[in-house]
């Protein structure tokens, strides 16, 4: 029996010596997982921060990929712009090409101009001293078939006038004087041929007046 006490002695002296072990044990395992928990907590931080990255990077990203865009669309506008530009500078060689041929083209119906303009005047008579309202409501028939009977000149085809008319509206004229009357034969020749009976002949004269 005695022995037995002294085993149990022993083992309660060692308990006691193994408690400030434990608690040590212990302390050390709090220090650790108080250690463990700022960890968690920076690294936490650390994650939220670049989760904000993430998000700030994402709608930078965004932003530039609607610009990239718009430029995009812009330099769409802009080649338009220039096939289109490029479409109106070809006409323009085209018609620069072309002017040598119009300046001949038109320098022609220059000359064509004059020429029409020069056998217009050379085909114009003027009647001076022919009485007023003679002519009743048609000049150009009254002289179509007066001048030949005027002038006695037999025609080879009939005479053809493209117009007659007297200078400025009787309104407007004070003199007592009948108005001037200009026609224009459509055959130069006929023109001639009453211009030199006029001058071979002289002033005419139409029922005395």
């Amino acid at each position: 029996m005695s022995d037995l006490k002294v085993v149990r002695q022993l083992s309660y002296s060692a308990a006691l010596q193994a408690v400030p072990e434990i608690a040590n044990s212990q302390h050390t395992m709090a220090e650790s997982v108080a250690s463990s928990t700022t960890t968690m907590d920076t690294i936490l931080k650390e994650l939220l921060a670049i989760q904000s990255s993430i998000s700030s990077l994402e709608h930078t990203v965004s932003t530039n990929t609607t610009e990239v865009q718009g430029l995009r669309n812009e330099v769409v506008k802009f080649k338009i712009s220039m096939q289109s530009t490029d479409a109106r500078l070809s006409a323009v060689e085209n018609l620069i090409d072309k002017i040598p041929d119009n300046s001949q083209d038109i320098g022609y119906l220059q000359q064509k101009v004059i020429e029409l303009e020069d056998r217009s005047r050379r085909n114009n008579l003027r009647i001076i001293g022919l009485p007023e309202q003679i002519e009743k409501d048609n000049i150009l028939d009254f002289l179509t078939s007066f001048l030949p009977t005027l002038t006695k000149i037999t025609f080879s085809q009939p005479l053809d006038l493209q117009r007659a008319h007297r200078v400025h509206s009787r309104e407007i004229t004070t003199s007592a004087r009948p108005r001037h009357v200009f026609a224009c034969c459509l055959r130069d020749q006929q023109a001639r041929q009453i211009i030199m009976a006029a001058k071979k002949h002289g002033p005419y004269e139409y029922d005395s007046s």
